[in-house]
């Protein structure tokens, strides 16, 4: 995903967890490039179709910090969090989501966050889903322990992969916030996701690997 503002992208602040920098493409395909805690610039829509055909062409092409945890930053009007699974012997996921639970609630309440008109979330399984007794699609537990932080939060959007099905469920509809799922990782359903913000409007578009634009979806800044 790659946000812009007015069409240009500019320097954003981002810090993991544990304050460290961060260089990597992380198990969403999101290329994160990071030096002095700035983010520069963002890829085009062509330059980030390559890099989904890269990607899936690879057996793996994913690469981790070695204290990655988790991340926030914020670009512009729009204020992303991230957080990604990390499978580095971490296998206690229940006590690794309260972890990110503590850092949650953290990060909900700074300054830059909470002044952000647009808020987005992004985590690899989701938190919304059609049949909850479908358990292994969406995250319960992630659920149980981030929805009411992230209500608070004002979150508008949560980005998510896991099922391999591009899905959407709007404002409303099983959550106060929406939930957009990303199709993958075969090149025929493979999908880009990118997020345009400006100080009243952010417009999210998601494409295939041809650049044909599959959906498109608006959110109004409450100002």
């Amino acid at each position: 995903m790659s946000v812009r503002t007015n069409g240009k992208s500019q320097a954003s602040e981002i810090q993991g967890d544990q304050g460290e920098k961060l260089s990597h493409v992380n198990r969403a395909g999101i290329l994160t490039d990071i030096q002095e805690g700035a983010v520069e610039g963002a890829l085009s829509a062509n330059q980030s179709i390559e890099l989904l055909r890269t990607l899936a062409s690879r057996k793996s092409a994913v690469t981790h910090g070695k204290k990655h945890r988790n991340s926030a930053f914020r670009n512009a009007p729009a204020s992303i969090i991230l957080r990604t699974p990390v499978y580095a012997g971490l296998n206690d996921f229940d006590r690794y989501r309260t972890a990110q639970q503590r850092w949650l609630k953290q990060e909900i309440q700074r300054p830059k966050f909470r002044s952000a008109p647009f808020r987005v979330a992004i985590a690899h399984i989701p938190l919304v889903w059609h049949d909850y007794s479908q358990i292994g699609l969406f995250c319960p537990d992630g659920k149980a322990k981030w929805h009411d932080l992230l209500v608070e939060a004002k979150i508008n959007l949560i980005i998510s992969g896991h099922t391999h099905k591009h899905t959407w469920f709007p404002v409303g509809e099983k959550a106060p916030y929406a939930q957009l799922i990303g199709g993958g990782p075969k090149l025929e359903i493979a999908t880009l996701i990118q997020g345009r913000a400006d100080a009243h409007e952010m417009r999210i578009t998601v494409q295939n690997l041809d650049g044909k634009e599959i959906d498109a979806y608006k959110f109004q800044s409450p100002a």
